[in-house]
């Protein structure tokens, strides 16, 4: 931060703004930065080299008034830095050169590593920021500060008697902090109160739970929001095809080994009573009959896997179970296909399963969470189960009610949270609502599960563009949705800690990039605008939900881009191009813009054009196509691309676009930009111009 011929300073923009007027001398600017130093967090600030002899002012002098400022407050937490530094550098050099205690990596972004260092005892770290703001290399250092609200604002508590004991709900920690995610989600939704269980998120979400099936006629799962009845979906096994026809159910055809799997749509039992129990955590009603469900007025789609009779070794006595591998591939499809967007898999097993793997990378490419249980084996030799296992899902793990891992809970590491289970007691135990309507206690990771099923289906509420990849590696890396527990940062025991629901509730409000295709995550470069389009339904992407951000657009995708961006009514009117006649792709884009006169097409020696609607459009077309279709003023005055002087083709089109703000051009290594019109623009490229160009002149 502080270099030995310049002062690196975050200057306030008032001051800013006076240096930049004034020519005074550098006792006075050394007066400015020594006397302003309380002030420059208040005004927001911006970076500005400021030539400094060190002699004139020693950075020591700098540094120390820095760290006194940063330190004044006791709002921080006492023992921990956030340091940040360029890629060059590394985490054992940060740690050896200030002698830390540990230093963690918790993030790579933008050419720069942030850090977490540790200093003990928390005396020493007013002194160990004063050396870290004097090394050059790095760029920032300062506490963690803790934020508090300006507003007062209250919890919503359920009338359920049964309420006050579900601890693992409740704000106090080790809680997951849901009244106060009730309360949050309720007024960003202006929803007038969250009476009845109303802050329970959308009834537009809508979650499976893939488990052992659901008793929905339990006296809390009465007016739930299930999924029409028609969409309920029951897999079990038969000695033969004739006892599934018999019952009026469908045979699956490509079951693998003996008997046959029967399908049976509409119908919902629940004879282990292990889903009703899950599902419980989810639906139950604020009813002031029981317990509070998480998200009552989510929607919920049940998908029964009929587990077979077992003896005390747990084998199948009556056939085979529907719990394998086949019939939880055929689920998630299923559950695909009925638009889920957050699945529940409170089961597993210890081995490997690409196959289901293939089904959930699936899954995910749709949109969708997958949430697994990690596991009871902590106790029992510690296997690791799939899918839980598996990179492509949320692993969830189970803890005590004084925030250790509960014995049973699978550790490894990939688990990415916990959710709390087990009390002092049983009787502090999960409360669940069985499938014989008894309110009773359970432990196990498969309680866990659904607890983060129910956050996320808040989150998701709020923001449905929310997919796996943005829980996976945004959200739970950078803190938004948990409480850090046990060693600093991620752990094998409590992955990243345990969940917060009014964390997770008021970032899902705060976050700007998530992941809108499959294959433009939340740090891709084009994610703000090609979302943007997204939601104004200007791109739509491919079917397998990916937008090919690096593909070239061919005439015809640019068509259709700019019909829509400009909202242009279609015309047919006009004579077709001989290539691109009624009912052919793009047809209706491309003709409506030849009525328009934005497109002409390629001359031929008959008098005709043609479009060639495959062809790729390079810069040098796009500028016309988007000069025209939208209107931009030609003008000339603001100089010229080195590679496109007057006189060169398009020279008017791509000149004015750089005039309006809407293209840049290449940074060159001499200072200058290039063009390089001949080159394809890609769909990503196109983008950024079309979401320029339609908010041009405020570009």
């Amino acid at each position: 931060m502080l270099t030995n011929n310049f002062v690196l300073i975050n200057i306030p923009a008032k001051i800013q703004l006076f240096l930049k007027q004034t020519q005074k001398t550098q006792f006075l600017i050394k007066t400015i930065l020594l006397v302003s130093i309380a002030s420059l967090f208040s005004w927001g600030s911006y970076n500005l080299w400021i030539s400094w002899p060190q002699t004139q002012l020693p950075q020591s002098q700098v540094a120390k008034a820095l760290a006194a400022y940063m330190t004044t407050k006791n709002n921080y937490l006492p023992n921990q830095l956030l340091i940040q530094a360029q890629t060059g550098t590394s985490l054992e050099a940060i740690k050896q050169n200030h002698q830390l205690d540990a230093v963690y990596l918790i993030k790579q972004a933008d050419g720069y590593n942030t850090y977490l260092g540790v200093v003990q005892p928390p005396a020493k770290l007013k002194p160990k920021l004063e050396t870290l703001l004097q090394d050059p290399a790095i760029i920032l250092a300062q506490p963690i500060y803790e934020y508090q609200t300006f507003q007062s604002t209250g919890s919503y508590i359920p009338t359920d008697p049964l309420f006050s004991t579900q601890w693992q709900l409740d704000t106090p920690a080790p809680g997951i902090n849901l009244p106060q995610a009730w309360s949050r989600f309720g007024s960003h939704q202006n929803l007038p109160d969250c009476n009845n269980g109303n802050c329970g998120g959308s009834s537009e979400v809508r979650i499976a739970i893939i488990d052992t099936g659901v008793n929905t006629t339990v006296s809390d799962l009465v007016g739930a929001n299930w999924a029409p009845q028609t969409d309920w979906r029951s897999y079990y096994w038969a000695n033969q095809a004739s006892v599934c026809t018999s019952n009026g159910h469908s045979v699956e055809s490509d079951w693998p080994i003996t008997g046959v799997i029967c399908v049976a749509n509409g119908s919902q039992t629940d004879q282990n009573g292990h889903g009703t129990s899950v599902a419980s955590i989810l639906a139950m009603q604020h009813n002031t009959l029981g317990g509070a469900g998480i998200v009552p007025k989510v929607q919920i789609l049940p998908i029964e896997l009929k587990d077979c009779q077992r003896n005390s070794q747990g084998q199948c006595t009556n056939g085979y179970s529907a719990l394998n591998t086949f019939t939880v591939e055929k689920a998630i499809d299923y559950a695909i296909s009925k638009g889920v967007k957050i699945i529940n898999l409170s089961l597993g097993s210890d081995s490997p399963d690409p196959y289901l793997n293939q089904a959930i990378d699936r899954f995910n490419q749709s949109g969708g969470i997958l949430v697994a249980a990690a596991g009871n084996g902590g106790a029992n030799g510690n296997p690791k189960y799939y899918p839980a296992y598996s990179e492509n899902t949320i692993a969830v793990g189970a803890i005590n009610r004084d925030g250790t891992r509960a014995s049973y809970s699978t550790f490894h590491d990939r688990i990415d949270l916990v959710a709390p289970v087990d009390g002092f007691t049983s009787a502090e135990n999960m409360l669940v609502q069985d499938h014989e309507g008894n309110f009773v206690r359970r432990v196990g990771t498969s309680f866990a599960a659904p607890q983060v099923v129910g956050v996320l289906a808040l989150m998701v509420s709020i923001n449905p563009e929310i997919t796996f990849f943005d829980i996976k590696y945004n959200f739970l890396p950078n803190g938004k949705m948990t409480v850090d527990l046990g060693p600093i940062g991620k752990d094998n025991e409590t992955g990243y800690g345990r969940l917060d629901a009014l964390k997770a509730v008021q970032s899902a409000i705060e976050v700007n990039n998530v992941t809108c295709f499959s294959d433009v995550w939340f740090n891709h470069p084009f994610n703000e605008t090609i979302c943007a389009l997204k939601r104004d339904q200007i791109v739509r992407g491919y079917p397998d939900k990916t937008y090919k951000p690096d593909n070239s657009v061919t005439r015809g995708e640019m068509s259709a881009f700019i019909k829509r961006a400009t909202n242009l009514p279609t015309n047919t009117t006009c004579a077709a191009f001989p290539d691109v006649l009624n009912g052919a792709p793009f047809f209706e884009e491309i003709t409506t813009l030849r009525c328009q006169g934005i497109v002409q097409g390629y001359p031929q020696n008959n008098g005709t054009f043609l479009y060639r609607p495959n062809n790729f459009v390079t810069r040098e077309e796009m500028s016309k196509f988007i000069k025209l279709a939208f209107n931009i003023p030609t003008n000339t005055a603001c100089g010229d691309f080195p590679d496109v002087p007057p006189g060169a083709p398009f020279y008017e089109e791509i000149t004015s676009l750089k005039c309006a703000n809407i293209i840049r051009g290449y940074p060159e290594p001499n200072g200058s930009r290039t063009y390089r019109p001949r080159n394809n623009v890609s769909r990503g490229e196109m983008s950024v111009f079309i979401d320029k160009a339609r908010k041009y002149p405020n570009v």
